[in-house]
């Protein structure tokens, strides 16, 4: 089963975390302001709309491409046209490891948190469950990928199964356990790859896929 480096879970519920209210920008904002919103409150992301109409979310990360896309003008250019238009949420009564888990299923690194009442709560973060120091499948992807050799990498593995087992008793459903272990079995695949890649002595002759 091997040593596990994480600590055991804590289900507890998204509500526990502290969050900050959410910022709104309405859809007609332009991005130029967007970003020095996002800059003054030092927030790495925003809700397009209102508290009532939620139209979508632009981040840090969609400013930048947006500057990068559409060059000197980007600045006047409304929030509408970077933001993404699909919120994935997580309501604040369910725990954290499933929070972290839609994170990992959606590829995406922020929640938007709704209360019983559907009131939007604020926006739970990967780094708020990292932070928490819990054990949820964010730090155990983190913990893959910081492995800089296959003795890591093998350590970092070796918690896996015990991770899951554990998820399993606390209460995540098989079915979601499955989706997970093979998220995470995928992840050390890729990972393996790249070791194994960039320790070539010469580049590989031709593209290849795996």
């Amino acid at each position: 089963e091997g040593a596990a480096p994480f600590g055991e879970p804590q289900p507890v519920p998204v509500e526990s975390i502290a969050l900050q209210e959410p910022l709104y920008v309405s859809p007609d904002t332009r991005l130029g302001d967007v970003a020095r919103e996002l800059a003054a409150g030092g927030r790495s992301a925003c809700l397009v709309g209102g508290p009532g109409a939620v139209l979508g979310i632009v981040t840090e990360r969609d400013v930048v491409r947006g500057l990068g896309e559409h060059g000197s003008g980007a600045a006047s250019l409304a929030v509408s046209h970077v933001m993404t238009p699909r919120l994935v949420t997580v309501a604040d009564t369910e725990l954290t490891h499933e929070a972290a888990l839609r994170m990992v299923e959606h590829g995406i690194r922020r929640l938007a948190v709704c209360t019983a009442g559907g009131q939007m709560r604020g926006l739970l973060e990967e780094r708020h469950l990292l932070a928490a120091g819990r054990e949820t499948p964010l730090a155990v992807l983190a913990a893959l990928d910081e492995a800089r050799d296959v003795a890591a990498l093998r350590e970092a593995f070796a918690g896996v199964r015990g991770f899951l087992l554990r998820m399993a008793s606390a209460g995540l459903p098989a079915a979601r356990v499955a989706r997970l272990a093979a998220q995470l079995h995928d992840r050390v695949l890729l990972r393996t790859l790249d070791m194994t890649v960039a320790a070539m002595p010469i580049a590989a002759p031709a593209p290849f896929a795996l």
